[in-house]
């Protein structure tokens, strides 16, 4: 019973294993194909030849060691991958090379036949494939022609556009997906840039080639800051004088606290003022009369020296009569 319930679990793992494997392999998409290469990439024996781009759109490794590449529709086998061959792994989002001068015996990545072989399909047509590890299941293919190729110019679709559908040449049903463009560069095992686009300083250069426009902008914006700075600093030299000033005025004081000042003042002196306007007036007006003790202020007729000044503080004796 035991032994049942473990070759149940190993099955299970197996054919889970199988179908990840599998649906990592159904990701691969021919990329990129270059017929006649002058001045492309060269592979590790310095030749310079034909190449396929294989791209893995899928989110598992696709593992390709086994899987089956042709360029003859009735022969799907023609050319296998080694299984053994641990290069032959493509990651997510990545690229496999092959090389296409028929010298399958120099690595697992070259095969064993041409691209601008058209014996198979005629009318100056070539085909390309790529078949499962069984050699049955189609993953997919294109047909290009071979004519309108030129050296250094590779053909390929734009990544992310992947859909399919079945289509048919003469007897043949293939899946066909959307065709190939003309590239403007050969971008071996790197995205396929159809169209390159501009930065923004190439574009910039192209429409202002003397500068004139990002001169004056540019000093314009440095202008401005620098006014908006200045405006700042003096605003704010404004505000601190102004606390400044309220710091060192003097505190106001009410009319009304004032007033009673005053009041209070003249009424504690007004009997002490009156006393002595009366005795300066009676003393310059000479209208003082003799005390009968002979004692009496008289006026000095000269101005006194400094000593004299000192003498007229000292205690005379009363005159008597």
């Amino acid at each position: 019973m035991k032994k049942k319930i473990v070759g149940l679990i190993l099955l299970s793992v197996a054919f889970c294993c199988q179908h990840v494997f599998a649906q990592g392999v159904k990701d691969i998409r021919i990329n990129e194909v270059l017929v006649y290469n002058d001045s492309s990439c060269t592979d590790n024996f310095g030749v310079r030849s034909g190449w396929i781009e294989l791209y893995n759109t899928g989110k598992a490794t696709a593992k390709l060691g086994g899987c089956y590449i042709t360029n003859d529709p009735s022969n799907p086998k023609k050319y296998r991958i080694p299984k053994s061959e641990v290069n032959a792994n493509v990651a997510p989002g990545g690229y496999m090379l092959l090389y296409a001068y028929n010298e399958p015996t120099r690595s697992a990545f070259h095969v064993s036949f041409f691209l601008d072989d058209t014996s198979f399909l005629g009318n100056d047509m070539a085909f390309l494939a790529i078949y499962d590890q069984s050699g049955i299941e189609l993953i997919d293919s294109i047909t290009y022609k071979v004519s309108v190729q030129m050296p250094d110019m590779s053909f390929g679709r734009i990544e992310g556009d992947y859909a399919k559908d079945k289509g048919t040449f003469g007897n043949l049903i293939i899946e066909r997906r959307p065709p190939m463009q003309i590239l403007p560069k050969a971008t071996p095992a790197a995205v396929n840039n159809i169209v390159e686009e501009k930065t923004r300083s190439e574009l910039q250069a192209e429409r202002d080639p003397h500068g004139v426009v990002i001169t004056i902008t540019s000093m314009s914006v440095v202008f401005f800051l620098l006014f908006v700075v200045a405006m700042v600093f003096m605003g704010t030299g404004k505000y601190f004088k102004k606390q400044n000033k309220k710091k060192e005025a003097p505190q106001p004081v009410a009319k009304a606290a004032v007033a009673e000042t005053v009041a209070a003042v003249d009424a504690d002196n007004s009997e002490e003022l009156a006393a002595i306007a009366t005795a300066l007036h009676l003393y310059y007006g000479d209208l003082h009369e003799e005390e009968p003790t002979g004692f009496y202020p008289h006026r000095v007729a000269n101005h006194p020296s400094a000593w004299e000044n000192k003498s007229l503080i000292f205690k005379k004796s009363p005159i008597r009569k």
